[in-house]
């Protein structure tokens, strides 16, 4: 995490940017979090879309090194299977948006392609542990922070508002927003409405 950070200081640095409003969607949400803790002085506004809180909790800790563990034990094929299955029963793909045709295909090539492997799942569940231990949230960084927060989640995911909860009760100053459709996958399926909400979140003074 310490490495993807820095990677996205010198891409700032590199592009002349002295501020930007850094959206974490899903897994990123992690690494914004943990972004605007290290580098503060970078982040203009903080949109946290589709994500949980990064905690070093046991409970969050816990739930990852079972998901290690099954990993490490199982034949890839199996996992893969495990997977698609998931994908199938939790993701909610809405017919009435115009881009799931595309969003369908683009997971069938994602999970069908040769080039995952059981080592790419494994590193990045190890490395998110460690993200998570090592993540320490400092309350004093946001009180001096003058940003501004979003989150993000859809009423068709109820993990969605769960995190949804979870994120509020450690960032009170945040405005939420929350859609109608679209799981996990808001951004994807309905882009024109998320890219409006974002857009006037970042006109509001």
């Amino acid at each position: 995490m310490d490495e993807i950070c820095r990677a996205i200081v010198r891409i700032l640095e590199a592009e002349g940017v002295e501020k930007a409003t850094i959206i974490g969607i899903s897994a990123g949400g992690a690494v914004a979090q943990y972004f605007i803790q290290e580098y503060p002085q970078k982040v203009e506004h903080l949109v946290l879309s589709h994500t949980g809180i990064i905690s070093a909790e046991p409970k969050h800790v816990s739930r990852q090194q079972k998901r290690l563990l099954i990993f490490r034990l199982l034949p890839f094929s199996i996992l893969m299977r495990i997977v698609r299955m998931m994908v199938k029963k939790t993701w909610v793909f809405p017919a009435s948006s115009k881009w799931l045709e595309f969003r369908q295909a683009y997971l069938r090539e994602v999970y069908l392609s040769g080039d995952l492997d059981k080592e790419m799942f494994i590193q990045l569940l190890e490395e998110g542990i460690k993200a998570l231990r090592d993540f320490v949230f400092k309350p004093e960084v946001l009180q001096s922070w003058p940003g501004k927060i979003l989150i993000l989640g859809t009423k068709d995911e109820k993990w969605e508002m769960v995190s949804v909860e979870d994120l509020k009760s450690r960032y009170p100053r945040a405005k939420t927003h929350i859609f109608e459709q679209g799981g996990h996958h808001t951004v994807f399926l309905f882009p024109e409405e998320y890219t409006s909400v974002i857009r006037d979140f970042l006109k509001e003074e």
